[in-house]
């Protein structure tokens, strides 16, 4: 795939374009789809990273080492660390280049809590004893565990991709919930429990 971006490959179609240009695509996107329910959009919550805001990213392992899984494809893109940086906050990047040549294969996820990295795989495969490792849902190696608003994160619960965002969710129902004072609240699949928290 010689110099291409992730732009190029379809994985971040938007990413070679200002943070301003982005949010104004988004905008309008949203403004479409929610408009013909006649919902009113204000304006998108921003992220406060502008790049490399990416709490988890989905590889695939193979030879070479990490890559993408393309879109509407079965290629998979060796994705140059340069490129990841611009999606993944750093310690994802890390990681990815401290495990890419060890020959993993499968979907390799790597998450982190702004902290602490687990990475995630689907099958077994070669990963340093200090790496903080499952295989699905069972402990692999060191603690597979994240800490996000107070709350434990299995490895393969749900995890908002923005970290930032999140709080910033958090905050705007804890806001609405006291302007509402209301007697009952239900929290349908919440993803790990953040909101009822």
């Amino acid at each position: 795939f010689g110099e291409k971006t992730l732009a190029d490959v379809g994985i971040a179609p938007l990413i070679d374009l200002s943070y301003e240009e982005q949010v104004e695509v988004r905008q309008a996107r949203v403004e479409k789809a929610l408009g013909r329910l006649g919902v009113r959009v204000e304006a998108l919550v921003r992220s406060p990273r502008e790049s490399g805001s990416r709490a988890r990213v989905k590889l695939r392992g193979g030879p070479g080492g990490l890559g993408f899984h393309l879109p509407g494809s079965h290629t998979r893109w060796e994705i140059p660390p340069e490129e990841l940086s611009r999606i993944a906050r750093p310690e994802l990047v890390e990681m990815a280049e401290r495990i890419g040549g060890l020959g993993l294969e499968g979907e390799v996820e790597i998450r982190t809590d702004g902290e602490r990295v687990v990475v995630v795989l689907d099958r077994h495969g070669p990963v340093p004893k200090d790496v903080n490792c499952s295989v699905g849902k069972k402990r692999k190696s060191g603690d597979p565990v994240l800490l996000v608003d107070g709350l434990k994160v299995s490895p393969t619960s749900f995890l908002q991709v923005n970290l930032e965002v999140n709080r910033r969710i958090v905050d705007d129902v804890d806001a609405l919930l006291e302007q509402a004072a209301p007697a009952r609240v239900l929290d349908l699949y919440g993803g790990v429990g953040n909101l009822s928290a």
